[in-house]
């Protein structure tokens, strides 16, 4: 599957291989960008990558709240992309991207796992929402914070999640 703006997979996975797992962020007067890849080891960089967006966001004038649900956005799909896109191989890639505009942003986060059936896992969701347990609502959280959901399943996962500046 073809990543968007910035090459396949393949050439992430062959950059990953060369030990160039990297954050990157250009700004320009209409948005900010940030692409980002690591590999299931790189926990520093998610960490990174989430601060990053959080400086974009806050500098384009986005309210906490909105900032703080980007964040838990932006964390459960690359924990997700992790856990079961690259599932017991040290050789995976995620890829990430932010477009950051000043009325809203958007997340893109690619893996090359198996991918999965996004309506059939949110329902499941629901259905185990109000049961004590820490798993297991982290799309369900998701949906109910992007305004556009979207998620593609060739070869691997594309999760894009809109999130408006204002509730």
């Amino acid at each position: 599957m073809a990543a968007q703006g910035g090459g396949s997979l393949a050439r992430v996975q062959a950059d990953m291989a060369e030990g160039t797992s990297r954050l990157e962020c250009q700004r320009a007067p209409d948005a900010s960008r940030l692409v980002a890849f690591f590999s299931p080891s790189g926990e520093d960089l998610r960490e990174r990558i989430v601060a990053a967006a959080e400086v974009e966001l806050l500098a384009r004038g986005f309210k906490l709240k909105r900032v703080d649900q980007f964040k838990i956005a932006l964390r459960e799909l690359m924990e997700n992309a992790l856990e079961h896109g690259c599932r017991d191989r040290p050789e995976a890639v995620v890829r990430v991207e932010c477009r950051i505009a000043d009325r809203e942003a958007t997340m893109v986060v690619i893996d090359d796992g198996p991918g999965f059936d996004f309506q059939t896992t949110v329902k499941k969701e629901e259905t185990v929402y109000l049961r004590p347990q820490n798993r297991g609502r982290g799309l369900l959280l998701v949906a109910r914070i992007g305004r556009v959901v979207r998620f593609e399943t060739n070869g691997g996962t594309r999760a894009e999640v809109v999130v408006a500046a204002e509730e």
